[in-house]
This record gives C-alpha cells, structure tokens and sequence, in this order.
C-alpha cells in the first residue's frame, strides 16, 4: 500500500472514531418560585377567590329573597288573622246570638243565652 492511501485510510478512520462535538444547550431550570410562575399563580388564585365571592353573593341573595318571602307570607297571614279575630267578635255579640236562637226556635230563659261554658 502506498503511504499516501495509508494516510487517506488513517484520516478516515480518524473521523469515523474521532467523538463528536456537540454543542450542549443549557437548560434553564424552572424553580418553583420563579417570578413568572409566582405571577401566574396568584393570577390563579385572584380569580379562583373572584368566583368564590360571586358565589357566594349569589347565596346570600337568594336567602335574602327566601327571607322577604316569608316576611310577606307572614304579613299576608296576619291579614286573615285579623280579618277572622273581627268575624268573631262579630258572630259573638248579644244581638247576634239571640238571632241565630230565635232562627233556631230556641226559647231564651229570662233573656240570658249562655254561649259555651
């Protein structure tokens, strides 16, 4: 073999065995308190406490609403209350116990009518 091939062969097993260069990238480790992922995580955490606020505003509305509900309930039950305390008072007059008695054909005993016990 000639020297020149030699060289040529040499050469080429040169590269072939000759280990590569490669360029390592650095790798920026994310740390759990980067500024970016603070920012981001109250930015979260803001919102999440927005939706529990409106939440929480929409329950208090509704018993709210329940409340005045009743309240009128309430009102409109002292209403009748009132309206049949006035029918009583009505129906449990003298005048009115000797008309039914006299309807009824009851007699009256020296004019007194005893009304319950």
């Amino acid at each position: 073999m000639s020297p020149l091939k030699r060289q040529v062969e040499q050469h080429e097993i040169q590269k072939r065995t000759a280990p590569l260069t490669v360029k390592k990238k650095r790798v920026k480790k994310k740390g759990l308190y980067s500024l970016h992922g603070l920012v981001g995580m109250s930015s979260v955490l803001v919102f999440i406490l927005l939706i529990g606020q409106l939440y929480l505003d929409a329950q208090i509305n509704e018993v709210h609403y329940l409340v005045e509900q009743k309240r009128l309930e309430i009102n409109q039950q002292l209403v009748v209350n009132e309206e049949l305390y006035s029918k009583i008072s009505e129906l449990s007059t003298y005048s009115r116990a000797m008309d039914v008695a006299k309807t009824k054909g009851l007699s009256t005993y020296e004019n007194t009518i005893t009304i319950g016990e």
